[in-house]
């Protein structure tokens, strides 16, 4: 069951609403219970709430705020081209084997970066395995094939059966393009043509959520109702493509990415190392039980 609710202004002793559910029929015990708020302000940010709960009902604690900086701060910190091409011995060269998985997470180059936890908590779920030298390069941005390469990691690199069209793969290590395989025969992934992937292509955030949206089932809920309060909060929503802008408000609704200021998501800019490793790890803390579905606009 859900509701929403809009309140123009607060009135009397502060209360915005007061919601009242009646059974359809006779139901003998009423297991009631309260799975989930989302108060936003007039510019369409999270605020902090508090639940009281009446007699035999069950609290939700205040979901809390992914802030900018947490979320992707990436006007702090602007993207950068890729530094290697995906034929390179880095990030995503290979699976993560065991005696790798257990060795600790430590980057040279991550300390005091605002990503910092969540660069380490992707590497411990072995989505993300920097570079030889280790660093892990968080500013700069992600490729096709990169972003590929961790989706794959994050569905436990499975083995694909089919092959591509793709004409521009064949330089790609071995790793490399079977995420490729496996992404386009579940579709994940289309190509930038009809034959050719463009794996070094960067991808901007807005593809980036348009993926992970579809991965999730392309569902939607609340964050349709929100489309004109979204709109109007952030100063570069024109910026959306229209196919995007759903995936796009559907990752702010479930706080998978929050702008990259209070007023700005930069839906065009790349996505960065730093800002994928968090996305990811949101992602999947939120939707890990319906990988498997999706695709992306060419």
């Amino acid at each position: 069951m859900v509701a929403a609710v809009t309140s123009d202004s607060v009135q009397g002793d502060g209360t915005l609403a007061v919601l009242h559910f009646k059974a359809k029929s006779n139901v003998p015990t009423l297991d009631f219970r309260l799975v989930d708020i989302i108060l936003n302000d007039e510019a369409g940010m999270p605020v902090s709430y508090t639940v009281v709960p009446t007699s035999g009902s069950h609290s939700t604690p205040n979901k809390p705020q992914d802030d900018t900086q947490h979320t992707d701060s990436s006007s702090s910190h602007p993207s950068k081209g890729p530094s290697t091409s995906g034929t390179s011995s880095g990030d995503t060269d290979s699976p993560k084997n065991d005696s790798q998985s257990t060795k600790p997470i430590s980057f040279v180059d991550i300390a005091g970066h605002w990503g910092e936890n969540a660069i380490i908590r992707s590497a411990e779920l072995g989505l993300f395995q920097g570079y030889p030298d280790n660093t892990f390069r968080p500013d700069d941005a992600v490729s096709r094939v990169q972003f590929v390469a961790v989706m794959w990691r994050s569905a436990g690199s499975p083995e694909p059966n089919g092959e591509t069209p793709f004409t521009d793969i064949g330089n790609q290590l071995p790793a490399f393009q079977t995420a490729i395989r496996w992404a386009y025969e579940t579709g994940r992934i289309k190509g930038t043509s009809d034959t050719t992937f463009s794996p070094e292509k960067a991808l901007t955030r807005q593809e980036a959520l348009t993926i992970l949206h579809r991965c999730a089932g392309s569902e939607t809920g609340l964050e349709t109702m929100l489309t004109s309060t979204y709109d109007n909060a952030f100063s570069d929503s024109e910026q959306i493509a229209p196919w995007a802008k759903t995936a796009m408000y559907w990752g702010v609704y479930h706080q998978i990415i929050s702008g990259t200021t209070s007023k700005t998501l930069s839906p065009l800019m790349n996505t960065t190392r730093a800002q994928m490793a968090n996305i990811m790890v949101d992602y999947l803390d939120r939707f890990a039980d319906v990988q498997g579905r999706g695709g992306e606009n060419k």
